[in-house]
């Protein structure tokens, strides 16, 4: 008994530290461009960009995806900025921790997180990776991950599943 208590506990513990490692950002980790980052003060004026990555995991490498924080109302939004000046609201998360968690990943790490979704035992989730193609995911609350990437036939990103720990 005990032995199967560690082993779940080492389970855990290497998928929790892969999310970690994931996190120094898989894909570019260039910031925002000048124009973006314009473009979100002029339509967001009470927040702060918190988090951003960019590349080629949302189909488009000039494109990013940023993460504002309105530290009054203790609101993150997931935003895709793209580069024709469009923006595409992902998500609207409201938490207690000053940190938000967002990953960005080519296709081949997609597949492997879908992989360890779906063979761990303690990790409930409906991820699909579409072929190809990476992913951004973050944490909606504690225990909550949600993932989007692009949708090839409309051109914009949609959900593609996630995962509970």
């Amino acid at each position: 008994m005990l032995v199967r208590h560690f082993t779940l506990a080492l389970a855990v513990t290497l998928f929790l530290s892969t999310l970690c490692v994931h996190n120094v950002f898989a894909a570019d980790q260039r910031v925002l461009s000048d124009d973006m980052q314009q473009l979100l003060a002029d339509k967001y004026p009470n927040h702060k960009v918190v988090k951003s990555c960019s590349g080629n995991f949302v189909g488009k490498p000039i494109d990013a995806i940023a993460v504002i924080n309105n530290a009054a109302r203790k609101e993150f939004i997931v935003l895709w900025v793209m580069s024709d000046e469009n923006i595409q609201q992902l998500d609207s998360v409201t938490q207690a921790e000053p940190e938000f968690e967002l990953q960005c990943m080519n296709g081949k790490e997609v597949k492997e997180r879908e992989h360890d979704v779906h063979t761990t035992d303690t990790i409930i989730g409906t991820l699909k990776a579409l072929k190809g193609l990476g992913a951004v995911c973050y944490f909606s609350d504690d225990t909550t991950a949600k993932c989007w990437s692009l949708d090839r036939a409309t051109g914009r990103l949609i959900e593609i599943g996630g995962w509970q720990t």
